[in-house]
């Protein structure tokens, strides 16, 4: 399979538009490396990512939190 041991979270974040004077709902999509220590994460669930190296071209390393959204298979 593709993406073993890798999970794709949501990042959600207001963008603010100067000229309206208001706030916007956006988000990203991020894939991370998922730990095999890790068992017991699900679609839905709020996580935690630290900086570390790159893995691969799709994971990356940043300091962020969201919601995970598709899993691999990492079992």
């Amino acid at each position: 399979m593709k993406m073993q041991r890798t999970i794709v979270i949501r990042r959600d974040y207001l963008h603010y538009i100067r000229k309206h004077n208001r706030f916007e709902k956006r988000h990203k999509n991020m894939s991370v490396h998922l730990s095999p220590c890790f068992r017991d994460v699900q679609i839905g669930d709020i996580v935690t990512v630290e900086s570390r190296l790159h893995l691969g071209p799709l994971s990356g390393n940043e300091l962020v939190w969201g919601f995970v959204l598709e899993l691999g298979s990492y079992r």
